[in-house]
């Protein structure tokens, strides 16, 4: 079979069969890429510095967020820890600063048919939400240590992921219903304009008879 007839045969598919086609293509991308090319050096350097980016980033977007609340609060960047004033800190580890949120964000949005347009500027937002929606959780984990430490664990593993979810899943919905080829489609203005076209029709009509 041709290159040619596999596109068409691919556009010929239903939009939900061309997603789960397409999740499978990217796991597999991924699969390959950790699989093979992850211990590069160059790459290792890449994802360890995007890494550290990433941790300072959140420490700086917490304290910001304490500070302006009004807590005192204390960023130690070589342990990736802040403390918030009368806490043991919180502990930014690599599962804490949303990666994994936004690769699947992303990946989502990429599987998904739609307009490539609207990916080119809904995917960058999309991360950056999340990246503060994620700083949000830090600074809500360190007022659940300060005020009700004994709820620590279920904030932190049911809660506050549930709420980042959410807002996830509304993200992908919102993108679905305006952008992509399931998208809610608007009237056609071509029908408004034959109705307005056949009620002056019919006006004309009456205006005639009553001449007569």
């Amino acid at each position: 079979m041709k290159f040619k007839d596999l596109v068409q045969k691919y556009n010929s598919l239903a939009p939900y069969l061309k997603f789960a086609l397409n999740i499978a293509v990217l796991g597999a991308v991924t699969f390959v890429f950790y699989k093979f090319f992850r211990r590069l050096p160059v790459v290792h350097d890449f994802y360890e510095l995007m890494t550290y980016n990433l941790t300072q980033w959140s420490l700086d977007a917490s304290k910001l967020g304490f500070d302006l609340l009004g807590y005192k609060s204390e960023i130690v960047r070589s342990k990736g820890h802040i403390y918030l004033e009368g806490t043991v800190g919180v502990h930014l580890d690599r599962g804490c600063l949303g990666r994994n949120l936004m690769l699947t964000y992303i990946g989502f949005l990429l599987a998904y048919p739609g307009n490539i347009r609207s990916k080119l500027w809904y995917i960058p937002v999309g991360v950056v939400v999340i990246f503060y929606l994620n700083s949000l959780r830090i600074i809500g984990l360190g007022f659940i240590l300060l005020y009700i430490p004994k709820w620590m664990n279920e904030f932190h593993e049911v809660i506050f992921k549930g709420i980042v979810y959410l807002f996830i899943f509304l993200m992908w919905y919102n993108w679905i219903r305006k952008y992509s080829v399931t998208a809610d489609k608007p009237k056609q203005k071509k029908t408004n304009e034959n109705n307005v076209t056949t009620n002056t029709d019919q006006l004309s009509t009456d205006q005639a008879t009553n001449n007569q």
